[in-house]
């Protein structure tokens, strides 16, 4: 999710077209969608998780979103959500060991991964982008 610009040349390396993700003109029309299941903390794929990453641009305005739905976790439990290796709050898992984390406060352009941490500092579940 780290692609900044798609540029297209022509044969002899003339620049064609430029595609700019980061800050598109006012008249472009981006939408980036990537949906991950996510990993338990041994790194075994989950069927019990997923998350869901959405950036939309027009008219010059970027919007992101971010969902991660994780289950079979420990129940009742505090986790930290870890963007990047940088702590971004907590999330509460419910008394089923079921968890939703619904934002991100960060550019969903550069997010490369998600991971509920446990109060002993253990990944809980992650999603890699």
């Amino acid at each position: 999710m780290d692609i900044a610009q798609i540029v297209i040349s022509d044969g002899d390396g003339n620049v064609v077209l430029i595609g700019d993700l980061v800050t598109p003109a006012p008249q472009s029309s981006i939408k980036f969608r990537a949906h991950l299941r996510i990993r338990s903390a041994s790194g075994v794929s989950s069927n019990n998780g997923k998350a869901l990453a959405l950036t939309n641009a027009r008219k010059g305005k970027r919007a992101d979103r971010f969902t991660m739905m994780a289950s079979g976790v420990a129940p009742n439990t505090t986790y930290t959500v870890s963007v990047n290796g940088h702590n971004s709050g907590t999330v509460k898992s419910n008394a089923k060991g079921k968890v939703l984390v619904r934002a991100l406060p960060a550019n969903m352009l550069v997010v490369k991964s998600v991971h509920l941490i446990d109060g002993n500092g253990v990944t809980a579940v992650r999603a890699k982008f």
